[in-house]
């Protein structure tokens, strides 16, 4: 029934690829509709993803977080100035990614590099979506069972 539903909808997930990785957008697109489906949004939505260096994640982390170094995904909910029609969706946000930190983690956590990319893409899409993992053991916990799942459903 929910599958319907989300194919019912025109939702956006708008991909920008600012590296010299490949990345597969149709993956991507995959991963967020799941989290999208999981979670039982019926509405129409526009989504964000852009993939970068690590240059690039370390000065926005360091900006936005305080924290100065590069990192695997970062979520930006939605801001004021931002103008998108409503016949479009509404806005969630934006989620970035950096592929050189997901590869980092892959080999770090001797797993794939798809498998490593679908739980940043889950994490940042839950963020968006109003779940939080600091400040409450209660809240990380509740944030983690929801990835495990999803990621379960997406049997990367």
């Amino acid at each position: 029934e929910a599958k319907k539903t989300w194919e019912s909808q025109v939702n956006m997930i708008e991909i920008q690829n600012l590296t010299t990785l490949d990345i597969d957008q149709g993956f991507v697109q995959r991963v967020i509709k799941e989290v999208l489906v999981s979670e039982g949004v019926n509405d129409k939505i526009v989504i964000e993803v852009a993939f970068v260096g690590s240059e690039r994640i370390k000065k926005l982390n360091k900006k936005y977080r305080h924290k100065n170094k590069a990192t695997d995904v970062l979520s930006f909910e939605e801001r004021n100035h931002f103008v998108i029609p409503e016949s479009k969706g509404k806005y969630l946000g934006e989620i970035v990614v950096c592929p050189a930190a997901v590869k980092s983690n892959a080999e770090r956590n001797n797993t794939l590099f798809l498998r490593e990319l679908a739980h940043v893409l889950i994490h940042g899409t839950l963020h968006l979506m109003g779940y939080e993992h600091e400040g409450s053991e209660e809240r990380t916990n509740k944030m983690h069972e929801r990835e495990e799942e999803i990621m379960e459903n997406l049997r990367v």
